[in-house]
């Protein structure tokens, strides 16, 4: 679906397509040695720096992520 909305073939490579553009051209998050291979995050190809994931977690307790009442969902370590 995602791909489709942005004009992209409903296939893996479109729908990978779309999330590297969104990430790096919307978000400006670093793809330097970011391979993913078929957008499910399950792949054992899926190859993500700590850096880059980092950075996309920092996305998401800003404005434009999750909103502050979400944030206490996600984990954090040494809090169980």
């Amino acid at each position: 679906m995602t791909a489709l909305r942005a004009g992209q073939p409903a296939t893996f490579e479109g729908g990978t397509a779309v999330v590297r553009d969104v990430l790096s051209l919307r978000y400006g998050v670093s793809l330097e040695n970011f391979e993913m291979y078929d957008g499910s995050g399950l792949s054992r190809a899926n190859r993500i720096p700590a850096r880059t994931l980092a950075e996309i977690l920092d996305l998401l307790t800003e404005k434009r992520g999750i909103p502050p009442g979400r944030r206490r969902h996600i984990s954090q370590a040494g809090f169980a």
